[in-house]
């Protein structure tokens, strides 16, 4: 999501947009800022979930009926959690393994 300049949301669509919701909250986090705006994904949500499980975000609300969009509201204190993530499989390079080989997560 962007902002032009007389104040108006631009929705655009995004190739990946799991790693759009990962560099928004890592830029908003290092920028400061106390909420953002990401468009809506029923994936989002559940990940979202998560990281409100971990504390890495406060909350998160769903909005809007047509143009669905998700409010995060991050910690408002300065020793922020900024997370590192790496994505391994992409859009345009995808990395297949077997369910065994798969570790188990920490939770």
């Amino acid at each position: 999501m962007s902002v032009n300049l007389a104040g108006n949301f631009l929705l655009f669509m995004t190739t990946d947009p799991i790693s759009d919701l990962f560099v928004s909250l890592h830029n908003a986090i290092i920028v400061g800022k106390d909420s953002i705006v990401v468009p809506h994904s029923s994936l989002k949500e559940r990940i979202l979930t998560i990281f409100k499980k971990n504390k890495y975000v406060l909350d998160f609300v769903p909005q809007g009926d047509v143009k669905k969009t998700i409010l995060i509201t991050l910690d408002d204190s300065r020793m922020r959690k900024i997370p590192h993530f790496r994505r391994i499989s992409t859009p345009g390079h995808r990395v297949y393994s077997a369910s065994s080989t798969i570790k188990k997560s920490r939770n």
